[in-house]
Formats: structure tokens, sequence, C-alpha cells
């Protein structure tokens, strides 16, 4: 069909690869896949983990009890801790330091808000160089830290607006194909204006998304599985974790494998050491802009 179809004039081949677009995923359509698949599983880990600690909080309190007084058969941690933190605020002696008030608070909030997927990746991805929430301007949930400008281009910032046009990819490449055939029919250099714009908005996951989304995953599934186990940490362990997870993955997308040469990669892998475990943000860090006194 494409070898009939190829030799028409161009405006006529456009229009046909429009009306045809699902046969033309140059857009790594793998690669989409597994920037699915990681997300769902940071957004998983983070959720799960925000869970835990608010619960253990809560533990620490008398929230078992006054759920037990207030009619409650088991302690609810949605609409529960929600009377129970109006209940401790209009108490002059609430039994509770503010910290840990705020602390519950916070963490109920970020576990029910049923935040925008993206924004809990990219809140998981670069936790040590966001500006912390109570910093930040009302409404504004991602917030970066100033950046130096000789960080290197491997260790670029994904924002919600990259996430969202690697998420919609399609749509905008179908856009891509309208424009390209109103060019070929009309030879308007409007056309063509709208063409090199429509062209920033057709993102492709690259590996550098991907890896750093690899690492954070991995080191939250090791620290799972130690703590089934009751295991302490091991540096090799946790590392060939993370390099068949990237193997796996990176073969799906038809990407370069792990390698220590490349500076991305390096760094990652480093991110295992002897004792503990970082994360990429933690070492994006050094390349933070001081204020201006």
């Amino acid at each position: 069909m494409y070898r009939v179809q190829k030799d028409k004039e161009p405006a006529d081949f456009l229009e046909w690869m429009l009306d045809h677009a699902s046969m033309f995923k140059g857009y790594g359509k793998m690669g989409l896949k597994v920037f699915h698949e990681y997300r769902e599983k940071i957004v998983y880990y983070a959720n799960k983990e925000v869970h835990e600690r608010l619960v253990r909080a809560l533990e620490q309190t008398d929230f078992k009890e006054w759920s037990a007084e207030h009619g409650y058969k088991t302690p609810d941690y949605d609409r529960g801790v929600v009377q129970y933190l109006k209940n401790k605020k209009r108490r002059k002696d609430p039994g509770i330091d503010q910290n840990s008030l705020r602390s519950i608070q916070r963490d109920h909030l970020l576990y029910y808000s049923k935040m925008e997927k993206n924004l809990v990746m990219l809140r998981e991805l670069y936790a040590a160089i966001l500006i912390p929430q109570e910093e930040r301007d009302s409404g504004r949930s991602i917030v970066f830290q100033k950046q130096l400008k000789n960080m290197p281009s491997e260790f670029h910032f994904m924002t919600d607006d990259y996430v969202s046009k690697l998420l919609t990819v399609s749509k905008q490449k179908e856009c891509l194909f309208r424009l390209s055939s109103e060019y070929a029919k009309t030879r308007d250099k409007k056309w063509s204006i709208k063409i090199k714009s429509q062209k920033q908005r057709c993102r492709q996951v690259q590996r550098s998304d991907i890896l750093p989304m690899i690492q954070w995953v991995a080191v939250h599934r090791y620290l799972e599985e130690n703590e089934k186990q009751d295991r302490e940490y091991d540096q090799q362990e946790a590392k060939e974790m993370f390099e068949q997870m990237a193997e796996e993955a990176l073969q799906k997308c038809d990407m370069a494998p792990l390698n220590p040469r490349y500076r991305l990669d390096f760094v990652l892998l480093s991110c295992f050491g002897d004792t503990e475990m970082s994360y990429l943000s933690e070492i994006l860090c050094e390349y933070i802009q001081p204020e201006e006194e």
C-alpha cells in the first residue's frame, strides 16, 4: 500500500498518511509504553510510602481511641483524620505538638488529594531539588530550585509540560501531518511557521527520561524485598537489580544498553554506595545555584 501511495503528489501523499496515521508510529511506541509503566510504578511506591508514614504517625497519637469514641469501628484514615485534626486544632492543649499535626495533615493531603500522576512522579524523582511546599507560591505544585548553567545536558529536568507532550505525542504527530498537508497544497509560509512550532510539541521519550525512573523504582523495589526478607543492604545486589531492570527496559525500547562510560549511567550506578543508596536528584543538588545575598 505504501509503495503505491508514495509516488503521488506531496499533498495527496500527506493526506493519505493522515488517514493512516496509526501506521506511522515513529514516536517510539515502546518507549512510551515503558514510560507509562514506570510512571505507574513510581506512583504506586510513592503513595504506599506516604500512607505507611501517615499510619505510623497516627499510631503515635490517640487517634485509635478517638476513632472508637466517635463511632468508628476501625480507624478511618480519610474522613476520620480530617475530623480528628479539626478536633485537635480547636483545643488549647491538643496533646500533640504542632510539627506532628502539620506532618499528619501534609501526608493526609498527599495521599487523599488524588494528585495528578505526572506531578506525583516529578515530585518523587526530583524531591531533593524542589522548593519545599511551604516556600512555594500557592497553587504551584512543582517548582525547581535555580540551577547552574553548566549542568550536563544528560541531566535535564522533566517538567509537567514536558511530560504532557510526551504522553500526547500521537495527537501532536497527527496535527503535524495536517499542517504539512496544508503546506504541501498551498506552499503558504504561514503553514511553514506553524509546522516549526508544532514540531517543538512532538516530544519523544528519551533514554535520559527513562533511566532515572528505572533507578528510582529499583531502589524502592530493593528496599521492599529486603524488608520482606529482613535482609541487610548489599551494594552488589542492589546495583544488579537496577542493571537488570535497565537492561530489560532499554532492550524493549531499542535504546543503547547501560554503560558506565556514559555520564548519566555512571552517576546512576554510583548512587548505589557501599552502605546506602541515593537518587539522581540528590546528585543534582551540586548544580543548584545558591541564592544571591
